[in-house]
């Protein structure tokens, strides 16, 4: 058996224990989509001349940039404890998200 040492404070809001608060949520929600975005970017221009990636066209790079986005946003908001504003939050998310890829499917077509 491993040994567990239990923390005094095991209700601390960097446990993963899946009680963060939405401050803390939505930061990481906002620094991972920073993340992605840049990286896909990076990827999207860099890659023809440096000769990586799968080199697809921009609306194939932009639509695995709102996928990546969309699994991690709808992860990280089931971690909020309040099931209601949980609820909104996603809401919020899915309605914006559509909007998006409803523009930029008509700004690509």
């Amino acid at each position: 058996m491993v040994p567990t040492v239990h923390k005094e404070h095991s209700r601390d809001p960097d446990s993963f224990n899946g009680d963060w608060s939405d401050q803390q949520v939505l930061w990481v929600i906002v620094i991972c989509t920073a993340a992605i975005a840049a990286v896909v970017s990076l990827v999207a221009v860099a890659g023809p001349y440096l000769g990586v990636g799968p080199h697809l066209p921009a609306i194939a790079y932009l639509l695995v940039a709102i996928s990546a986005i969309m699994i991690l946003v709808n992860y990280m908001l089931t971690l909020i404890p309040d099931p209601f504003r949980a609820g909104l939050y996603m809401s919020a998310f899915w309605a914006l998200a559509i909007l998006l890829v409803l523009t930029v499917l008509k700004y690509f077509d």
